[in-house]
């Protein structure tokens, strides 16, 4: 596989900011990934391979369907990020 084919890395985790619930996208600094997340609706780049979304704001399934193509999406607990609370 040659190396401008090589899909990156994202690893989702949930984080409480501030009393509000966030998913913070860990995305190794890859600047594919980078430029396709600042085009996605309520997403904040925070630099450092990192970026937020507010947990009422994120949906997995659509979120999998724009960067599937570019990296491998971890999730430590899928099923987390379907709830609201």
């Amino acid at each position: 596989m040659e190396a401008d084919t090589q899909r990156g890395s994202i690893i989702l985790t949930k984080q409480s900011i501030d009393g509000q619930n966030y998913i913070q996208i860990d995305y190794t600094n890859n600047q594919a990934i980078a430029l396709l997340l600042s085009g996605y609706s309520g997403i904040k780049i925070a630099g450092n391979g990192n970026a937020y979304i507010q947990v009422s704001a994120f949906r997995l399934p659509a979120f999998y369907g724009c960067f599937s193509s570019l990296a491998y999406i971890e999730t430590p607990n899928p099923l987390e990020y379907f709830d609201d609370d």
